[in-house]
């Protein structure tokens, strides 16, 4: 990859005025920070997303009416949004996400017709309604969802056998289902996640080998979970949880460095250790901590800090706990359904 980075600086060394070969040293400085991101290095990540960014900003300044260069513009806006969001940098994400969105939206407005931008614009909303989700603000947050599911639809309805956008409908489901569960909207949580399990049933039962559908579909037995446990049914809620975790272990053991699948089973782990008495509790903690601990870094990876800093908690090691929960204070995230687990850590007795 650094190799393909290099060729590229010197073709354009050799020749600047050629804008297809700026093109493809922005691709190059990209796919670096894809390969850096990947291997949880965020800071290395950032800077080759913002080298790319800056080649893609001069392209379009001599070109502002090339509709595919305003499009890779603004992936490049989401490129560097994401990695500032996982950084816990949320005000300079939230610029670059505005960025992008505004972008797109001009793209859609000026040809209708034009499916592709209308693709990215409901993904682009998704992203800024996770940010708002991140804050706090979850009114903004259902109100960014509600546009990517008008695009959705419409989208669907268009194609009705594109697959990724029916993916792109059941993540939008469960989305809005979790920002009703945080507001105690129990009934909605429900209603949106059975249609997210639906959705994903139907593209399963066309191919079953697709693996993020298949992770999808049992992270949404954690969902199940906290639903049951939120209604008080806390016996079969340990029954979904542990499902989840039998059909998550064996994504896991497909994908040992799939970073999302051992998220979700820490996440398991860590509501079922809330569910049991003290020793099982602390076993479960534990298992949690044994899934998440390798992807977590340096602790800047803010969605993979906030549950961890719960599982320390939940262990008892409370220093440590409460270094993560002031990071992730001073970089702007208030604390959701996470912080309210074990608030002074320990298992609780049955």
């Amino acid at each position: 990859m650094e190799e393909y980075l290099e060729i590229s600086r010197q073709l354009v060394e050799i020749d600047g005025g050629n804008l297809d070969w700026q093109l493809e040293l922005s691709y190059a400085h990209s796919n670096l920070g894809s390969l850096l991101q990947a291997e949880g290095k965020l800071e290395e990540a950032l800077a080759e997303f913002q080298g790319s960014l800056a080649i893609k900003e001069e392209l379009v300044a001599a070109q502002a009416d090339n509709r595919p260069w305003r499009t890779e513009l603004a992936a490049g806006h989401n490129t560097v949004a994401v990695v500032l969001r996982n950084l816990g940098r949320l005000s300079a994400a939230r610029e670059h996400f505005e960025a992008e969105n505004e972008i797109l939206s001009s793209l859609v407005e000026e040809d209708p017709t034009d499916l592709r931008p209308q693709d990215f614009l409901a993904t682009s909303h998704t992203f800024l309604s996770k940010l708002d989700r991140a804050v706090g603000d979850r009114q903004s947050s259902a109100e960014h969802l509600r546009e990517a599911r008008k695009i959705l639809l419409r989208l669907v309805e268009h194609d009705p056998d594109n697959a990724d956008r029916r993916f792109k409908l059941a993540l939008n489901q469960l989305d809005l289902g979790w920002n009703a569960f945080e507001t105690a909207d129990l009934s909605l949580a429900e209603r949106e996640w059975r249609q997210a399990q639906q959705t994903l049933d139907d593209l399963l039962a066309a191919d079953d080998t697709i693996y993020d559908w298949r992770w999808m579909r049992a992270d949404l037995g954690y969902y199940r979970g906290l639903l049951l446990e939120a209604r008080g049914e806390k016996d079969a809620a340990r029954d979904a949880l542990l499902h989840a975790v039998e059909t998550l272990k064996e994504l896991a053991g497909e994908q040992p460095s799939h970073r999302w699948v051992h998220l979700s089973l820490a996440r398991c782990y860590l509501v079922l250790g809330t569910l049991e008495p003290a020793g099982a509790a602390v076993t479960a903690f534990r298992e949690a901590a044994r899934h998440l601990q390798p992807f977590v870094g340096d602790g800047t990876d803010a969605p993979f800090l906030e549950p961890w800093a719960a599982i320390l908690r939940c262990l008892g090691r409370h220093d440590e706990a409460a270094a993560a929960d002031e990071r992730l204070r001073l970089e702007g995230y208030p604390g959701g359904y996470y912080r309210r687990l074990c608030p002074t850590g320990g298992a609780r007795s049955r």
